[in-house]
């Protein structure tokens, strides 16, 4: 009895969890700062959609050295689990791209090289994610 009253309860929690998963989204817009289309994976908390009056704090991860908006996929699970968990309230998490040639690492700074990518971020991103949610 006990062996199928763990299974239950586990099965639960699974569904449960599951229920309880925010989403990631791929989104494009016209940064000003470097005059082209960039992109952010913007992830949503779980029942964002049903309450969206709610205000959210927003965390800007910036990716490091080589990578770009879609690296370090996994934050979004670990994010869901705080979350479900209780250990942290639901947050707005934006992985903006800040990923440009010849050497793929802008360093979040303005400069010649790469362009204004410190611009990008305090501006651009956050007037973006600001508007849109």
């Amino acid at each position: 009895m006990r062996k199928r009253l763990f299974i239950l309860s586990a099965f639960m929690l699974a569904v449960m969890f599951a229920s309880s998963q925010g989403t990631s989204t791929i989104v494009s817009f016209y940064s000003k700062s470097l005059h082209c289309k960039k992109q952010a994976v913007i992830y949503l908390p779980p029942g964002y959609a049903d309450n969206d009056s709610v205000g959210y704090p927003v965390v800007y991860f910036l990716h490091g050295a080589g990578g770009n908006h879609e690296s370090y996929e996994f934050i979004a699970k670990i994010v869901d689990e705080l979350i479900f968990e209780k250990k942290i309230k639901p947050v707005i998490i934006v992985k903006p791209d800040a990923s440009c040639p010849p050497y793929e690492s802008s360093m979040y700074s303005n400069s010649t090289l790469y362009g204004n990518y410190e611009d990008f971020i305090v501006k651009d991103i956050i007037s973006f994610t600001d508007s849109a949610h």
